[in-house]
C-alpha cells in the first residue's frame, strides 16, 4: 500500500491552519474584553529600568493596568497573531496548489517567496523592538494567578515576558526559502521560453 505523503500533509497543513485561526480569534477576544476594562484577577507585576533606576508596579487585577500599556500588548499580540495567520495561509495555499499537481508553476512557488517575506518581517520588527526596549525601556511582566488566596505553582502558572535579541532563524529560513523561490521562478520562466522557441 502507497502511503500519499503529499495528501497527509496537506491534511495537515489544513488542520494546523484553522486550528491556529480559531485560538487566534479566541485570543484576540479576550485580548479586547481585557483592554476595554475586562476583569483578571491575580498577581500582576511590572517592573520598569528607565534610566538606572527601578520601579515595580503592582496589580491585583488586569483591569487596573494602564490603558497605554494593554493597547500596546494588544497591537503587538495581534499583529503576531496576523502574521502567523498570513505564513499558514501561504502554506496552505502551497500545499493546496501541489496537491493539485500544479509543482512547478509561478503562483506555487510565489507562496513560499511570500513566506520568507513575511518572517523577514517579523525578524525585523523583533529588531527594531529589541532595539526600542534596550534604548529607551528594559519592561518584565510577570503574572502569577493565584487560587483562594494561596500561591500556585509558579512554574505551572506564570509567564516572564521580556524582549532578547531575535533569533537568526527567521532571518536564515527566509533567507533559504527565498533563494529556492526565485531559482525555481527562474527555471519555470527559461522553461516557458524554451517551449516557446520550439
Amino acid at each position: 500500500m502507497k502511503i500519499d505523503s503529499i495528501n497527509i500533509i496537506y491534511k495537515f497543513s489544513k488542520f494546523i491552519s484553522v486550528l491556529c485561526f480559531t485560538i487566534s480569534c479566541l485570543i484576540t477576544l479576550l485580548l479586547i474584553y481585557l483592554l476595554f476594562g475586562g476583569s483578571l484577577e491575580g498577581h500582576i507585576e511590572m517592573e520598569s529600568n528607565i534610566n538606572q533606576v527601578i520601579e515595580v508596579n503592582e496589580y491585583s487585577n488586569f483591569n487596573l493596568v494602564p490603558f497605554s500599556l494593554k493597547l500596546f500588548m494588544f497591537l503587538l499580540m495581534v499583529t503576531i497573531l496576523f502574521l502567523i495567520n498570513t505564513i499558514l495561509r501561504c502554506w496552505d495555499n502551497f500545499m493546496t496548489l501541489v496537491k493539485k499537481g500544479k509543482y512547478f508553476e509561478i503562483d506555487t512557488i510565489k507562496n513560499l517567496k511570500y513566506i520568507s517575506f513575511i518572517l523577514t518581517g517579523i525578524w525585523i520588527v523583533l529588531f527594531i523592538i529589541e532595539v526600542i526596549a534596550e534604548i529607551i525601556v528594559e519592561t518584565s511582566i510577570s503574572f502569577k494567578e493565584n487560587i483562594n488566596d494561596y500561591p500556585v505553582n509558579e512554574s505551572l502558572y506564570s509567564f516572564d515576558s521580556s524582549f532578547s535579541l531575535p533569533g537568526l532563524t527567521f532571518l536564515v529560513v527566509s533567507t533559504v526559502l527565498w533563494v529556492l523561490s526565485h531559482i525555481l521562478i527562474q527555471g519555470i520562466k527559461i522553461k516557458n521560453e524554451n517551449e516557446l522557441t520550439i
